[in-house]
């Protein structure tokens, strides 16, 4: 049953990747089964762009589902193995199909289905290539996360500068600079450094 989300807020995780491909590294290797996201994020959907493709064969996503557990008799085996591809002893997902994804190309699917990147090359292997996606995660409406609106700033760099910033209006620099040394080393170990 189609769900509407007419006039409600919904919340997207975005990501950026660039794959940049060279004639020393011309091969991007295939990826692992996956599904978006741990369970705290609530990723329900991903829609991807692939707004920059160049010079590299075209990029294909494959799908399976995770199918439920099912009893059958021995002698149906071969019937369940023709059809759907599963045997006894076989993991419980189905292939659904794959997606080539070329320059351009938009996909969307539920996070139920796992996918794996297949690999790709450069299509001339003299030149550099690159592959540029943009990646929306969209969070189940039911469940609200914390936003990044309402998150510290985690590099340290940022930190800094505000600290510095805050503490020069408060005081017109007149904070000794080791308190200044000692505020800014509690909150180092918290912040992420960039290099």
């Amino acid at each position: 049953k189609p769900v509407s989300l007419r006039g409600r807020n919904l919340q997207v995780i975005v990501k950026l990747t660039n794959i940049q491909l060279t004639p020393s590294k011309s091969k991007y290797d295939e990826g692992n089964w996956h599904n978006e996201g741990p369970i705290n994020e609530s990723i329900v959907a991903t829609g991807l762009y692939y707004y920059n493709v160049e010079n590299i064969t075209t990029p294909k996503l494959d799908f399976r589902e995770a199918a439920d557990c099912f009893d059958y008799e021995m002698a149906s085996d071969m019937y369940w193995r023709d059809v759907y591809g599963i045997d006894r002893e076989s993991p419980r997902n189905q292939y659904i199909g794959s997606l080539e994804v070329p320059n351009g190309r938009c996909a969307v699917y539920p996070n139920r289905y796992q996918h794996k990147e297949q690999s790709f090359e450069l299509a001339d292997p003299t030149q550099p290539g690159h592959c540029k996606i943009l990646t929306f995660f969209v969070v189940n409406p039911s469940c609200r996360i914390v936003s990044t609106a309402h998150v510290a700033p985690q590099q340290s760099q940022w930190t800094t500068r505000v600290l510095t910033r805050h503490t020069y209006r408060l005081n017109c620099g007149m904070m000794p600079r080791s308190i200044f040394k000692v505020f800014n080393h509690q909150l180092k170990p918290n912040a992420i450094e960039m290099n």
